[in-house]
């Protein structure tokens, strides 16, 4: 089983090792399958005919086709990042500047004078990353502006000015007027401030990482990018404040050999010649003073108590010498509405005290107004108090409470714990209302309120109950069930007797209505309310 090689804080998988989740692999380079360049395919096709002798005819075809590829102008997604960050001050003055590309074959995908890669051999990249300070920004006391043109005013030759060895004729007409971005660096700028060809393999990089469990966000989700490196380091900034660097991505391309050569000085003439490159991606850096290392910067912090800074003339009121006091103690004065709508002034202190705390004796508080803390003054009116309310505990309070409201896991918890407290209360009322209507109660049987009393009172009453149930069985008070045939009808309203129903069969008229005057009690010819007597 492989494992993980780690360097320092950086997690590097092992070769053949798939990438786990945190980890990144380096690469020198990774080459694209054909640079950008011209190319053409030939294709042969012999034909041998059936008796035939001698060498068969060979039929050649060729086309001709080109792989472009970025050269001029990027892509707005093309760079995926950049450090130090653009317009973001910071002290970056130890820190090699790099753009991340999202391309993993950018900065090898072209070459720099135009040339076939050899085989096995990390070519020198086109692309280059240069940092500017403000002086390199200044030729002959104005500024040099990164400027806009077409792809023909680019490559025109200019008096003084050094263009890239890159000819025109190649473009076509709506190529050439394409825009782009350039700037002409002095040659003794440029000299001093851009890698030398032997340094251009070693400033660029590949590396993959793993994405899983991370926000694509349009990254590439296979990890790979490529890495373009600068070779200068930004210039600090001073007590008057930050120093704008200037980073520039920059082609290369038709400029092998304008670039510096160790151990040689800038040709001459270098100060008054002009180089004109190609720029891809610009962003400035503000670069901040460093506070020197980890002893500089303890030997200046300054410590004091965690208070609102105060100003001003010397306190000459005792209630300025209060508020002074309040204010050493780390208590702040904010404005108070009351619930009856009057406005006051209240002190506030945070949990970041600058003194030591002790419990506080006057918990726990059922609400936060509970918590409100009042100067009257010392119980022997020595002195008077301020009338102040101290609001530091009930803003405490009600912090709390909005904090654990917001917590999913402790609301389920307490809805839980309510819950289940409910059902205690509802079960112990109910087995207090049951014993209660037990014959003699719980009280009158003496036993204590435990288990093992009340099932000793159960059997109790169980004892009882039965016993007086069995008497009122024997003395006939236990209702009895009686036969239907055996009820007396006279006792049931309505309930006709056989004789009856031979009665009203035997009376002329309608038997069903004679019925129904037997049954209702009524006599014919009489209204309804009229009984038969």
């Amino acid at each position: 089983m492989s494992r993980p090689i780690r360097k320092g804080n950086i997690a590097m998988a092992a070769d053949g090792a798939p990438l786990q989740p945190g980890q990144v692999q380096f690469y020198q380079a990774i080459l694209p399958p054909l640079p950008a360049l011209d190319y053409q395919l030939a294709a042969t096709l012999p034909i041998q005919l059936a008796g035939q002798t001698g060498n068969p005819p060979t039929y050649l075809s060729t086309q001709q086709f080109s792989i472009t590829g970025p050269r001029f102008l990027l892509e707005p997604n093309t760079v995926q990042q950049v450090y130090p960050p653009a317009n973001l001050a910071g002290v970056y003055n130890e820190v090699i500047p790099h753009a991340v590309l999202r391309a993993r074959t950018l900065p090898w995908a072209r070459s720099i004078d135009g040339s076939s890669p050899q085989p096995g051999v990390v070519p020198p990249t086109w692309m280059a990353l240069l940092t500017l300070y403000p002086a390199d920004l200044v030729y002959q006391s104005n500024p040099i502006p990164v400027q806009q043109g077409p792809l023909s005013a680019f490559l025109a030759p200019a008096s003084g000015v050094i263009v890239p060895d890159i000819p025109a004729t190649e473009f076509t007409a709506d190529q050439l007027s394409q825009p782009l971005l350039y700037i002409e660096l002095p040659q003794s700028t440029f000299w001093g401030i851009a890698p030398t060809l032997a340094d251009l393999p070693y400033l660029a990089h590949a590396r993959e990482v793993n994405t899983d469990g991370k926000e694509i966000l349009g990254l590439d989700e296979d990890g790979y990018f490529s890495v373009v490196v600068g070779e200068r380091l930004l210039m600090a900034g001073t007590q008057a404040g930050p120093t704008i660097n200037t980073m520039l991505l920059v082609s290369l391309e038709g400029l092998s050999a304008q670039l510096p050569v160790d151990g040689q000085s800038a040709p001459s003439g270098a100060e008054s010649t002009l180089v004109r490159i190609c720029v891809l991606a610009s962003w400035a850096v503000p670069c901040t003073q460093s506070s020197g290392d980890f002893l500089e910067i303890m030997q200046n912090l300054s410590i004091d108590l965690l208070r609102m800074p105060a100003g001003g003339p010397a306190a000459s009121t005792d209630a300025q010498t209060i508020a002074e006091h309040a204010v050493g103690w780390g208590y702040v004065p904010l404005l108070n509405n009351t619930r009856s709508g009057e406005e006051t002034t209240s002190w506030y202190r945070g949990p970041c005290t600058p003194v030591g705390t002790s419990i506080d004796p006057g918990g726990p508080y059922q609400y936060s107004d509970h918590a409100i803390r009042y100067d009257p003054g010392p119980d022997d009116n020595s002195q008077p108090g301020t009338g102040m309310f101290d609001m530091s505990y009930a803003c405490a309070w009600q912090i709390g409470r909005l904090l654990a409201l917001s917590n999913g896991a402790f609301c389920s918890a307490l809805a839980e714990w309510r819950t289940q407290l409910a059902n205690q209360q509802n079960e112990a009322e109910a087995t207090s209302g049951m014993l209660l209507r037990v014959p003699g109660g719980v009280t009158a049987l003496g036993a204590p309120a435990t288990a093992a009393g009340l099932m000793s009172n159960a059997r109790s009453a169980l004892r009882g109950f039965l016993a007086q149930a069995g008497q009122a069985a024997a003395d006939g008070a236990v209702p009895h069930k009686i036969p239907h045939t055996d009820r007396d009808l006279a006792r049931m309203p309505g309930a006709l007797s056989s004789a009856d129903i031979e009665d009203i069969l035997a009376q002329p008229g309608d038997p069903v209505l004679n019925l129904v005057h037997k049954a209702l009690g009524t006599v014919p010819g009489r209204t309804s309310g009229e009984r038969q007597l």
